[in-house]
């Protein structure tokens, strides 16, 4: 049974792909920490470093693991979010 869907798209445009469904909150909050994550490290392999973006990447993520509902927010880009299914 989905509880929670959770994706991530550029403002005013529609995702990628599907938003990942999940049983869980917690499951649905821990993506969104791994696509956060994974965006940080996406930075520490690249030629140009970018402090600002990789803290504000940095807040996301702790913002994200507080969370406790349903929420969603803009970082370095993104729109990052976890709603209930319907």
């Amino acid at each position: 049974m989905t509880n929670y869907v959770a994706g991530y798209n550029m403002p005013g445009y529609m995702p990628d792909s599907e938003p990942a469904e999940f049983e869980t909150f917690d499951s649905a909050r821990d993506n969104i920490v791994f696509w956060l994550d994974d965006a940080l490290e996406s930075m520490a392999t690249g030629e140009e470093k970018d402090e600002e973006k990789e803290s504000v990447l940095k807040d996301a993520i702790e913002y994200a693991k507080k969370q406790t509902d349903a929420f969603s927010f803009t970082a370095a880009g993104y729109c990052y979010w976890v709603t209930p299914a319907h």
